[in-house]
C-alpha cells in the first residue's frame, strides 16, 4: 500500500486543490496519509450519493486532523527539547529568549521556569517585563516565581509593585516568596530592610482580614519570614496561630521552631497548642516549647511522649525533654521504652515503628541523667 501511494503521489497532488494547504507534512507516514487524502478527494467529483459523500468528506477531516495533532505533538516535543537542553546546560540564551516571546502561554511559562532554573541574572529584564504586563495570569506568577530563584536584587522593585495590590492572586502570592529568597540571598543590599518590611506587611495584612485571608498567600508569607527573618519575625508568625486551618498553624510554629524563640508572650499561645486535634500542629508546639527550654510545658509535654496517638508528637515532645533536662521525666520515659521494646520483640518486620521511638528515648535519656550518679 505505501509503495502503491509512493508510485502515484505525482498525479494526486495534482488533483488534491487546497487540501495540501492544511496538511502538515512531518514525516513520511504523515505524507503517505496526505496523498491518500488526496486520493479520496479525487473521488468526491464521481460521488452522487449524498450518504457516501458525507462519509468521504468525515473520513477527510478527520485524517487532517490526525496530522495537524501529530505536527503540534512533533513541535512540542522539539520546544521542550529545547528548553531541557538550555537548562541542562545553564544556557539562557537567543534560542530561550525566543521562546519567551512565543504566542502559546503554555510554551511561555514553561520558558519562564527554565530561566528560574537556570538562574542567569542576563533573565531579570526579560522576567520582570513579563511579571507586569503579561495576559497570562500563570505566566505572570511564574515569572515572578523565577525571579525568585535567580536572587537578583535587580527583581526587587518589580516584585515590591506586585505588592502594591492586594488582591488575594498567585503571582501576589509568588511575589511575596521571591522577596523572601532575594532578601536572604542579599543581606548586605541597601533595600534589604525595604524587603523585609514590605514581607511584614504582607503577612500583617493576611492576618487582619481572617477569614477572608487566602492560605496559600499566608503559606507563602509564613516561607518568606523565616528566610527574611524581618524585625520581629516572631511576632508576624505568631498571629497566625489562632487561624483555625491546622496547616497554617504548624507552618507558623515551624517559622518559631526554627528562629528558636524565647519570648513569653509568644510561647503562652503555643503551649495552649499542645492539646490541639491536629497532630502535627502538637509536634511543632513541643518543638518551639523544646527549642525555647519552655519548664512550664513540663508536664503537658511528659503526657504526650507517654500517651500521644501521634507518633510525630512524641517524637518531639520527647526531644524538648531532653532539652528541657529534668530527670523527673526519665521515670516515664523508662516505663515508655520498655512498652516499645516489648512490641519490637512481637513485630516481624526489619525497621518498625518502635525503633526510631527507641533511639529517641535512648539518646533523651542521655541529656536528662547526664552527669547524675
Amino acid at each position: 500500500m505505501a509503495a502503491d501511494l509512493r508510485g502515484r503521489k505525482q498525479s494526486e497532488h495534482r488533483d488534491c486543490g487546497d487540501v495540501r494547504f492544511f496538511i502538515w507534512t512531518v514525516d513520511i507516514d504523515a505524507e503517505l496519509l496526505q496523498n491518500a487524502v488526496a486520493q479520496k478527494t479525487l473521488l468526491f467529483k464521481q460521488v452522487s450519493n449524498k450518504i457516501q459523500m458525507k462519509t468521504l468528506f468525515l473520513l477527510l477531516a478527520t485524517a487532517l486532523c490526525f496530522v495537524q495533532i501529530s505536527a503540534q505533538n512533533t513541535i512540542q516535543q522539539q520546544t521542550s527539547i529545547l528548553i531541557i537542553k538550555a537548562e541542562d546546560e545553564r544556557r539562557f540564551d537567543k534560542d530561550l529568549q525566543e521562546l519567551l516571546k512565543s504566542s502559546d502561554a503554555k510554551t511561555r511559562r514553561r520558558a519562564v521556569l527554565a530561566s528560574g532554573r537556570i538562574g542567569d541574572e542576563k533573565a531579570v529584564p526579560f522576567l520582570t517585563e513579563m511579571l507586569a504586563k503579561d495576559a497570562d495570569a500563570e505566566v505572570k506568577a511564574m515569572s515572578a516565581f523565577a525571579l525568585g530563584e535567580i536572587e537578583s536584587g535587580e527583581a526587587g522593585d518589580a516584585l515590591l509593585k506586585v505588592l502594591e495590590t492586594k488582591d488575594a492572586s498567585e503571582t501576589r502570592a509568588r511575589a511575596i516568596e521571591a522577596l523572601g529568597k532575594i532578601a536572604a540571598a542579599n543581606p548586605k543590599n541597601t533595600k534589604v530592610e525595604l524587603w523585609k518590611r514590605a514581607i511584614s506587611d504582607a503577612a500583617d495584612f493576611e492576618s487582619s482580614r481572617r477569614p477572608s485571608s487566602d492560605k496559600k498567600t499566608v503559606l507563602l508569607c509564613l516561607t518568606a519570614v523565616l528566610r527574611a527573618k524581618p524585625e520581629a519575625a516572631e511576632t508576624v508568625a505568631a498571629k497566625f496561630l489562632i487561624f483555625p486551618d491546622a496547616r497554617i498553624k504548624a507552618d507558623a510554629l515551624n517559622v518559631l521552631a526554627r528562629l528558636r524563640v524565647k519570648n513569653e508572650v509568644v510561647n503562652a499561645q503555643v503551649r495552649q497548642l499542645l492539646s490541639d486535634a491536629n497532630g502535627e500542629v502538637r509536634a511543632n508546639a513541643a518543638r518551639v516549647l523544646g527549642g525555647a527550654e519552655d519548664k512550664s510545658a513540663f508536664d503537658t509535654l511528659l503526657k504526650i511522649a507517654e500517651n500521644d496517638v501521634d507518633g510525630r508528637a512524641r517524637v518531639s515532645a520527647i526531644r524538648a525533654l531532653s532539652n528541657l533536662k529534668n530527670k523527673d521525666a526519665a521515670n516515664v520515659l523508662l516505663n515508655r521504652s520498655e512498652k516499645l521494646l516489648s512490641g519490637y520483640k512481637l513485630t516481624k518486620v526489619s525497621n518498625p515503628d518502635e525503633k526510631s521511638e527507641l533511639l529517641e528515648i535512648s539518646t533523651a535519656l542521655g541529656q536528662i541523667l547526664k552527669g547524675s550518679n
